[in-house]
């Protein structure tokens, strides 16, 4: 899932980057790709968003232009995607999917919500081992038009000496910690740029009309660039927790109420790309989206970032410290707790 949340919040803001100077809307020119990625070495299914520039050559301007799906998609045939395995040379299509059939529709924007084109593919084929490089192509008509590298990261695992919680103590004053340790198999030299400690939070809302929806969000709760050992340490307050919650809640509408039945947490290891990409998110939600190209592009042919990511779940349920269910409730009163 991880995957998805990076690339949704990407795919509402990369209209930006193809709007810059640096593309000409209105020259007959080839379209530009543009491609963000991660390839998260603990998972078999891969995800990427492979879009392309637009051309502001038809009636209502670039909002028009816009709104016509092969303004933003390149067509079923037009091109084709791989990934390979730069050690082996092993090589696995990549596969068209519109994700709003399965209910992930666009945000809401300058391009339509639907249809919502990301490109699919599974590692198996590729037979990759941690320090391996998986290479990105995308091809048209036989010609290499745009490509990027990433590279597969350490596996992770949680020290017996500090395992995750069965409670989550987020309105503590005092510092808790947890454990988590690269695989002993690692290749030497293979470095974590930065970890990320989250929370997949899981939700349960009911609407006035008794409809109940279920809601996976992801709260981040802080990040550790220092990794000159191999095992890393939480050991901290997390902040925030309350206000990401009433943020994304309709706790200002009449008639909602909700069940908080599980949080786990997430540990996230990412390479240089990672934190670029990252930071490309941080720096376009919002109102403090910047509408400019982002700090680096690792993309040859094209825009974008191509990174690797490696992961580390919980994958118990983890419920909140009663301390921290009163604090919560006493923020969001129509929340109950399913634990």
């Amino acid at each position: 899932m991880m995957n998805y949340r990076f690339l949704l919040l990407l795919s509402s803001v990369f209209f930006l980057f193809s709007c810059d100077n640096d593309v000409i809307l209105t020259e007959d020119a080839p379209p530009l790709p543009i491609v963000y990625g991660l390839y998260n070495s603990s998972a078999e299914e891969q995800l990427v968003s492979i879009t392309r520039s637009f051309l502001n050559n038809g009636p209502g301007g670039a909002s028009g232009a816009a709104q016509q799906q092969d303004s933003l998609y390149f067509g079923v045939d037009e091109i084709v995607a791989f990934a390979e395995n730069s050690r082996t040379a092993d090589r696995v299509t990549m596969t068209r999917v519109n994700l709003s059939d399965e209910g992930i529709d666009r945000v809401e924007g300058v391009f339509p919500t639907t249809p919502n084109f990301f490109y699919t593919y599974d590692t198996t084929g590729l037979n990759a081992n941690p320090g391996d490089t998986i290479g990105l192509r995308i091809e048209m008509d036989g010609e290499l038009i745009a490509s990027g590298s990433a590279p597969i990261l350490p596996r992770l695992e949680f020290l017996q000496v500090r395992p995750p919680l069965d409670f989550y103590p987020f309105s503590s004053d005092r510092p808790y910690s947890f454990s988590w340790s690269t695989d002993f198999e690692t290749p030497e030299g293979l470095d974590v740029s930065i970890y990320e400690v989250g929370f997949d939070v899981f939700i349960t809302e009911t609407g006035p009309d008794g409809v109940e929806r279920d809601l996976n969000l992801f709260f981040i709760a802080g990040d550790d660039s220092s990794t000159d050992v191999a095992a890393r340490v939480f050991n901290g307050r997390i902040d925030g927790f309350y206000d990401f919650l009433e943020a994304n809640l309709n706790t200002r509408l009449e008639g909602f109420s909700y069940t908080l039945p599980a949080v786990r947490l997430v540990i996230t290891g990412g390479d240089e790309n990672f934190i670029a990409f990252r930071d490309l998110i941080r720096a376009n939600r919002g109102v403090t989206s910047n509408g400019e190209l982002p700090p680096f592009s690792n993309v040859e042919g094209g825009i974008g970032l191509y990174g690797g990511i490696t992961q580390l779940r919980q994958t118990s349920d983890a419920g909140l410290s009663p301390a921290s269910a009163d604090a919560l409730g006493d923020r969001i009163p129509e929340i109950d707790f399913g634990l």
